[in-house]
């Protein structure tokens, strides 16, 4: 019987003969502030397998890759980092496709980038125990805390209970499934290069390819942290309206080649994709009579319900709670 990681040294020598299971991705990038939580969330995982923790970071220079180093001293079968001179998120981004995942010795890749955190110590032990049980499944992911200001603010917007993904919502940009929540099997990457690759967010292209290749499994747990900061990439390009208006055109564009590379198979699913984007495109550019379009319903009822008031004010102005007070006193009116 494979002996539970409690101690990582003692435990690594007596399983240097079983094959590495799980290899975890972890890209860094200026995370000083928040990395020893992160590799504190991978060090605590009670495995009954052995697993490793890619990390690459991106010529971090707020003392990033000090930290790394003092991880891969005290734990050196775990910790595998890659150290960059020059930032290579700038020549291409696409990071743990390009420098972790090729590298990766395990049946199963999990992501975790490095100012996001794992809170359940059996998070690897419970994903792994589900696929090696369930086949047919390319990937299982679960629910994750977002974090604001230090601050629990919520939680991902997913399903109630455990059930299969439905696949239109994995085609989301990148918002159904929290990256660190993902487990998948390494294998599904031996023919991506085939996939389209003008993806914006590569790990939007990592869970389509995923969904496209096997069923995909949402545990109805809540086992990691988001972190939303002013330093993180979605955040840079939310801060500046070009770069956003630009990033969704080229989700656009992106969706139109999933859907040639699909013989249009999704073209539904896809279609409704493209008129999200082109839903944030008018809304970051304040073109709230574009809005008022009936393609557009969908994305409304998508948003929370808070959310959508805003937006309902921001689309007819305070004339649309007059209009649906009315229609609601005349239905309650007929009901009597």
């Amino acid at each position: 019987m494979w002996s539970i990681y409690l101690n990582f040294q003692i435990a690594n020598d007596m399983c240097d003969s079983q094959e590495i299971l799980v290899s975890v991705c972890c890209a860094a990038y200026n995370h000083s502030a928040y990395i020893r939580q992160c590799l504190d969330g991978f060090i605590m995982q009670k495995t009954n397998f052995r697993f490793e923790v890619l990390i690459h970071d991106d010529a971090s220079t707020d003392g990033t890759q000090d930290i790394i180093r003092e991880y891969e001293m005290k734990y050196p079968d775990i910790i595998k980092p890659i150290y960059q001179e020059e930032n290579q998120y700038c020549k291409g981004g696409k990071i743990s496709l390009r420098f972790n995942i090729p590298r990766a010795k395990g049946k199963y890749i999990a992501f975790c980038e490095g100012d996001d955190y794992w809170i359940d110590s059996l998070k690897l032990q419970k994903q792994v125990d589900f696929m090696e049980a369930n086949s047919g499944y390319s990937m299982c992911f679960h629910n994750s805390y977002i974090l604001q200001n230090n601050k629990i603010i919520g939680k991902h917007r997913i399903y109630r209970e455990s059930q299969e993904a439905i696949i239109g919502h994995v085609f989301r940009d990148g918002g159904f499934i929290p990256t660190q929540s993902i487990l998948c099997i390494r294998s599904i990457y031996n023919d991506i290069d085939s996939f389209p690759s003008n993806c914006p967010v590569g790990d939007l292209k990592i869970q389509v390819y995923c969904a496209l290749h096997g069923r995909i499994y949402y545990m109805n747990e809540t086992m990691a942290v988001y972190r939303r900061w002013g330093g993180s990439a979605t955040h840079v390009i939310r801060r500046n309206i070009d770069k956003y208006v630009l990033h969704h055109k080229k989700f656009i564009e992106w969706y139109k080649s999933v859907d040639e590379y699909t013989g249009y198979k999704y073209h539904t699913e896809i279609e409704k994709s493209i008129i999200f984007s082109n839903a944030r495109i008018a809304i970051a550019t304040k073109d709230f009579k574009e809005m008022r379009n009936s393609v557009y319903r969908d994305y409304l009822a998508y948003l929370s319900p808070l959310s959508r008031i805003g937006m309902y004010v921001r689309i007819y102005g305070f004339n649309w709670i007059y209009i649906l007070g009315h229609k609601s006193l005349s239905l309650i009116r007929r009901i009597i």
